[in-house]
Protein backbone atom coordinates (compact mmCIF):
# COMPACT_ATOMS: atom_id res chain seq x y z
CA UNK A 1 0.00 0.00 0.00
CA UNK A 2 1.46 3.31 -0.88
CA UNK A 3 0.89 6.62 1.89
CA UNK A 4 2.65 9.83 1.43
CA UNK A 5 4.54 11.12 4.38
CA UNK A 6 5.84 14.58 2.82
CA UNK A 7 8.35 15.91 4.81
CA UNK A 8 10.64 19.49 4.70
CA UNK A 9 13.06 20.43 1.95
CA UNK A 10 16.03 22.32 2.66
CA UNK A 11 16.87 25.25 1.09
CA UNK A 12 20.23 25.45 -1.34
CA UNK A 13 22.02 26.76 -4.02
CA UNK A 14 22.78 24.63 -6.73
CA UNK A 15 25.30 25.91 -9.62
CA UNK A 16 24.38 25.61 -13.16
CA UNK A 17 26.33 22.41 -14.53
CA UNK A 18 27.63 23.14 -17.88
CA UNK A 19 25.50 20.75 -19.93
CA UNK A 20 22.62 22.17 -18.55
CA UNK A 21 23.62 25.68 -19.27
CA UNK A 22 23.97 24.71 -23.12
CA UNK A 23 21.35 22.77 -22.98
CA UNK A 24 19.27 25.57 -21.86
CA UNK A 25 21.13 27.87 -24.65
CA UNK A 26 19.41 25.08 -26.91
CA UNK A 27 15.68 25.58 -25.59
CA UNK A 28 16.27 29.23 -25.33
CA UNK A 29 17.45 29.02 -29.57
CA UNK A 30 13.91 27.09 -29.84
CA UNK A 31 12.08 30.11 -28.13
CA UNK A 32 13.49 32.28 -30.01
CA UNK A 33 12.24 30.72 -32.97
CA UNK A 34 9.10 29.90 -31.85
CA UNK A 35 9.63 26.14 -32.34
CA UNK A 36 6.60 23.89 -31.63
CA UNK A 37 8.69 22.19 -29.07
CA UNK A 38 8.50 25.36 -26.74
CA UNK A 39 5.32 26.65 -28.01
CA UNK A 40 2.97 23.51 -27.63
CA UNK A 41 2.57 22.05 -23.55
CA UNK A 42 3.92 18.91 -22.90
CA UNK A 43 6.07 17.12 -20.50
CA UNK A 44 8.64 15.98 -22.55
CA UNK A 45 9.07 17.36 -26.54
CA UNK A 46 12.92 18.75 -25.50
CA UNK A 47 15.10 16.57 -24.50
CA UNK A 48 18.68 16.09 -24.45
CA UNK A 49 20.34 12.44 -22.90
CA UNK A 50 20.21 13.92 -19.24
CA UNK A 51 17.50 15.88 -19.13
CA UNK A 52 13.60 16.65 -21.02
CA UNK A 53 10.69 18.15 -20.39
CA UNK A 54 8.64 21.15 -21.75
CA UNK A 55 5.73 23.84 -21.65
CA UNK A 56 3.84 23.26 -18.81
CA UNK A 57 0.57 24.94 -20.62
CA UNK A 58 -0.37 26.10 -24.01
CA UNK A 59 0.13 30.12 -24.10
CA UNK A 60 2.23 29.84 -21.13
CA UNK A 61 5.57 30.71 -20.58
CA UNK A 62 6.19 28.70 -17.60
CA UNK A 63 8.20 25.24 -18.57
CA UNK A 64 9.19 22.47 -16.38
CA UNK A 65 12.28 20.02 -17.09
CA UNK A 66 13.53 16.85 -15.27
CA UNK A 67 17.92 16.80 -15.03
CA UNK A 68 19.95 13.57 -14.30
CA UNK A 69 22.98 14.89 -12.90
CA UNK A 70 24.85 11.42 -12.97
CA UNK A 71 25.06 9.01 -15.23
CA UNK A 72 23.47 5.71 -12.98
CA UNK A 73 22.09 7.73 -10.52
CA UNK A 74 18.70 7.37 -10.07
CA UNK A 75 18.08 11.41 -8.35
CA UNK A 76 16.85 14.25 -10.20
CA UNK A 77 17.04 17.97 -10.26
CA UNK A 78 13.25 19.40 -10.65
CA UNK A 79 13.05 23.02 -12.50
CA UNK A 80 10.47 24.95 -13.10
CA UNK A 81 11.92 28.16 -15.15
CA UNK A 82 10.03 30.61 -17.34
CA UNK A 83 10.97 31.82 -20.72
CA UNK A 84 13.06 34.76 -19.35
CA UNK A 85 14.65 33.05 -16.59
CA UNK A 86 15.94 30.26 -19.37
CA UNK A 87 16.90 33.62 -21.53
CA UNK A 88 19.47 35.03 -18.56
CA UNK A 89 20.87 31.56 -17.93
CA UNK A 90 21.56 31.24 -21.30
CA UNK A 91 23.19 34.29 -21.38
CA UNK A 92 25.35 33.40 -18.36
CA UNK A 93 24.17 35.66 -16.50
CA UNK A 94 23.02 33.11 -13.95
CA UNK A 95 24.92 30.61 -12.42
CA UNK A 96 23.13 29.36 -9.76
CA UNK A 97 19.70 28.57 -8.46
CA UNK A 98 18.36 27.99 -5.66
CA UNK A 99 16.87 24.07 -4.68
CA UNK A 100 15.32 22.42 -2.37
CA UNK A 101 16.26 18.98 -1.57
CA UNK A 102 15.20 16.20 1.00
CA UNK A 103 16.68 16.01 4.42
CA UNK A 104 16.75 12.63 3.95
CA UNK A 105 20.72 11.30 3.80
CA UNK A 106 21.72 9.97 1.04
CA UNK A 107 18.64 11.49 -1.18
CA UNK A 108 19.93 13.40 -3.97
CA UNK A 109 16.66 14.78 -5.37
CA UNK A 110 16.37 18.64 -5.62
CA UNK A 111 12.74 20.37 -6.17
CA UNK A 112 12.18 23.83 -7.42
CA UNK A 113 9.46 24.32 -4.70
CA UNK A 114 9.99 23.61 -1.07
CA UNK A 115 6.55 21.70 -0.89
CA UNK A 116 7.32 19.35 -3.94
CA UNK A 117 6.84 15.52 -2.83
CA UNK A 118 9.79 13.18 -3.67
CA UNK A 119 9.30 9.89 -4.68
CA UNK A 120 11.94 8.57 -3.17
CA UNK A 121 11.43 9.97 1.03
CA UNK A 122 8.30 11.25 0.97
CA UNK A 123 6.03 8.29 -0.44
CA UNK A 124 5.81 5.64 1.51
CA UNK A 125 5.13 1.70 0.00
CA UNK A 126 6.02 -1.08 1.91
CA UNK A 127 6.68 -3.54 -1.39
CA UNK A 128 8.93 -1.19 -2.99
CA UNK A 129 10.95 -0.76 0.59
CA UNK A 130 10.77 -4.12 1.77
CA UNK A 131 12.48 -4.70 -1.68
CA UNK A 132 14.86 -1.67 -1.52
CA UNK A 133 15.67 -3.53 2.03
CA UNK A 134 16.66 -6.82 0.28
CA UNK A 135 18.30 -5.66 -2.63
CA UNK A 136 20.95 -4.10 -0.01
CA UNK A 137 21.46 -7.27 2.03
CA UNK A 138 22.49 -9.05 -1.16
CA UNK A 139 25.47 -6.78 -1.63
CA UNK A 140 27.33 -8.86 0.08
CA UNK A 141 26.68 -11.90 -2.05
CA UNK A 142 29.85 -13.19 -3.62
CA UNK A 143 28.62 -14.46 -6.94
CA UNK A 144 25.59 -13.85 -9.62
CA UNK A 145 24.64 -16.89 -8.54
CA UNK A 146 24.51 -16.44 -5.26
CA UNK A 147 22.80 -13.47 -5.64
CA UNK A 148 20.25 -14.91 -7.86
CA UNK A 149 19.98 -17.89 -5.17
CA UNK A 150 19.34 -15.18 -1.59
CA UNK A 151 17.19 -13.12 -4.29
CA UNK A 152 14.47 -15.73 -5.27
CA UNK A 153 14.26 -17.07 -1.13
CA UNK A 154 12.87 -13.37 -0.77
CA UNK A 155 11.08 -13.34 -4.07
CA UNK A 156 10.40 -17.54 -5.02
CA UNK A 157 8.08 -16.11 -8.32
CA UNK A 158 9.70 -13.59 -9.73
CA UNK A 159 9.91 -13.37 -13.43
CA UNK A 160 13.10 -13.88 -14.85
CA UNK A 161 13.00 -10.44 -16.65
CA UNK A 162 12.09 -9.06 -13.15
CA UNK A 163 15.09 -10.34 -11.43
CA UNK A 164 17.34 -9.09 -14.45
CA UNK A 165 16.11 -5.45 -14.17
CA UNK A 166 16.66 -5.99 -10.17
CA UNK A 167 20.02 -6.95 -10.89
CA UNK A 168 20.81 -4.42 -13.86
CA UNK A 169 19.76 -1.53 -11.29
CA UNK A 170 22.23 -2.29 -8.77
CA UNK A 171 24.51 -0.79 -11.11
CA UNK A 172 27.97 -2.28 -9.79
CA UNK A 173 26.72 -5.88 -10.03
CA UNK A 174 27.03 -5.72 -14.11
CA UNK A 175 29.78 -3.91 -14.06
CA UNK A 176 31.78 -6.58 -11.78
CA UNK A 177 30.01 -9.91 -12.40
CA UNK A 178 28.67 -9.43 -16.16
CA UNK A 179 24.93 -9.35 -17.55
CA UNK A 180 22.93 -12.39 -17.75
CA UNK A 181 20.56 -13.26 -20.76
CA UNK A 182 17.28 -14.25 -20.37
CA UNK A 183 17.92 -17.28 -21.53
CA UNK A 184 20.86 -17.71 -18.69
CA UNK A 185 18.86 -16.31 -16.45
CA UNK A 186 16.02 -18.73 -17.00
CA UNK A 187 18.25 -21.76 -16.84
CA UNK A 188 19.33 -20.38 -13.73
CA UNK A 189 16.07 -19.89 -12.45
CA UNK A 190 14.42 -23.49 -13.07
CA UNK A 191 17.95 -25.03 -11.75
CA UNK A 192 17.68 -23.28 -8.20
CA UNK A 193 14.13 -23.78 -8.11
CA UNK A 194 14.48 -27.72 -8.64
CA UNK A 195 17.59 -27.37 -6.14
CA UNK A 196 14.95 -26.66 -3.48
Amino acid sequence: MRTQDIKPKIAGEARFPQNVVQFLCEVHELIEQGDERVTTSSDDLIQAEFAYGGLLEDGGDLFSFIYFPQEGIQSTWELELSAADIAVIAKNQQGTLRLWGCCTPGCGNRFGTPDATCFDCDDIDDERDYKRQVLEGLRGCRSQEDWVRQYLRHFPDAHPLQIIGDYNGETQLPKSWGCFSLAEMQALVTRLHNEG
